[in-house]
């Protein structure tokens, strides 16, 4: 797509977002969008999500807004003359950076005329302030580009119009997995028009304003863990915290966010103002997490003192009952499954592995399963029969996946049942540390709240 031409409406692009919104729905458990009425229709919106997971953090974007938002990626992607073909039809441009090269830098202006274009003609775009992903769950310096083309722009415009800026907060319940939940969560949009009186007479001071704003707004809607000492120890605590909502499904997901924020800014504060208490936390989950690595167990399983024999026997026997079903699904979608996880085990960025994977994975699919019907059509002379059995291959597919999953945890189950027998002091102290550490959350939350 030419660049002039990367504010209109593309027809290609809509086609091939609505593939790789469906298939985006089958990587993930659950997608979970909040916050979208902060959007607004017709304005100049920049879109400014956090940056953690490469190529997924656009796509979570990309599929879960309305029009055809422009994003900016790092230059060093766009190598060779298709990729930068496929990569301008889907919208993405450039930005280069200091390690580009000084004379890479002029080439900026270029495309940031393109952004402020885009944004003129009331097209959305996405922009990673932080500039490069990282592996941890908290807000990185962010940049001074997005700040730049949003003044610009707003200079440019008229009638009171402003560009607003989305601050986006993404988080994944696990970076690399399939089956994984995904929370994207929209703020409160920041209007830039009401900066420009300052910008005018102090644009540095207006700036820095700007980006406290943004900062600020950005935080807010994501897990942000900003004490290094005892990053961990808040991730763990993650897992390790009892959930006090008793809400399920997409609903639960982004009440146990809320209560995941609650707890972290509880957590930095009561390090700051009771350091002993804190270490003794700190040294707490520590041993919680190692005794679970030696026992080789998932905290979610420790989090119940026992479970009910009866159930898991119910939970067996549906198993076995289905297990035909789970044969079935798992040989006929074992290749394209199982191709993406093979061609991303020697991706070196572990940030990279799922982005890698979900773009195997829209090439695969359909390749895949239009051999098959293939090889359906020589064996299957009814057409409807043969429709039918292409149809529901998928859809077991996808039931066997779920299967394997329900599995591990019965297992995980039955074996923390059974361990607690053999074990018995290492058992006792695991379910002591579990109830040790919720107290002392809660102990936290009631000083600093007093």
């Amino acid at each position: 797509m030419e660049r002039e031409k990367i504010a209109h409406y593309s027809r290609a692009y809509a086609i091939i977002r609505g593939y790789a919104t469906f298939m985006h729905r089958i990587f993930y458990k659950r997608v979970i969008i909040h916050g979208k009425e902060n959007i607004p229709d017709g304005e100049s919106v920049i879109f400014t999500p956090n940056h953690q997971n490469a190529l997924m953090d656009a796509l979570a974007i990309v599929c879960t807004v309305s029009g055809q938002p422009v994003f900016l990626a790092r230059s060093d992607i766009f190598k060779g003359k298709l990729v930068v073909f496929l990569l301008n039809t889907f919208k993405i441009l450039p930005v280069y950076r200091i390690r580009d090269g000084v004379a890479s830098l002029q080439k900026n202006a270029a495309v940031f005329d393109t952004v402020i274009n885009v944004l003129l003609n009331k097209r959305p775009v996405g922009i990673m302030p932080e500039g490069n992903h990282g592996d941890q769950r908290k807000l990185r310096p962010i940049g001074k580009g997005v700040f730049r083309m949003a003044f610009q722009t707003q200079e440019k415009l008229k009638n009171g119009a402003s560009v607003l800026l989305i601050p986006t907060g993404l988080d994944y319940s696990n970076y690399q997995k399939y089956n994984q939940d995904l929370l994207v969560n929209y703020g409160q949009p920041i209007r830039v028009a009401d900066y420009m009186d300052l910008y005018r007479t102090e644009p540095v001071k207006a700036t820095n304003e700007l980006k406290k704003r943004l900062i600020e707004g950005m935080s807010h809607v994501m897990i942000d863990i900003q004490n290094k000492d005892y990053y961990q120890t808040m991730q763990d605590l993650r897992s390790i915290r009892e959930s006090k909502s008793r809400k399920g499904g997409k609903r639960g997901v982004y009440e146990k966010f809320l209560e995941d924020k609650k707890m972290i800014g509880t957590l930095e504060n009561f390090a700051v103002n009771f350091p002993d208490e804190m270490e003794k936390l700190h040294e707490e989950v520590s041993e919680y997490r190692d005794l679970l690595n030696k026992l080789n167990l998932r905290s979610w399983v420790a989090s119940k003192p026992n479970y009910s024999f009866l159930m898991m026997l119910i939970q067996g026997v549906f198993m076995l009952l289905t297990l035909p079903l789970f044969i079935a699904g798992f040989i006929l979608n074992y290749l394209p499954f199982k191709i993406p996880v093979l061609a991303t085990k020697k991706v070196k960025d572990p940030q990279f592995v799922s982005s890698f994977k979900f773009v195997i994975m829209l090439i695969v699919f359909p390749v895949f399963y239009l051999i098959l019907f293939g090889i359906y059509s020589i064996f299957i002379s009814d057409i409807w029969t043969r429709l039918a059995a292409w149809v529901v291959t998928p859809l077991i597919g996808l039931f066997a996946f779920r299967y394997y999953v329900w599995f591990r945890k019965i297992i995980a189950k039955w074996k923390f049942s059974s361990g607690i027998l053999k074990r018995k002091v290492e058992y006792a102290r695991l379910r002591e540390l579990f109830i040790s550490i919720n107290q002392h959350v809660s102990d936290a939350e009631n000083r600093i709240r007093e």
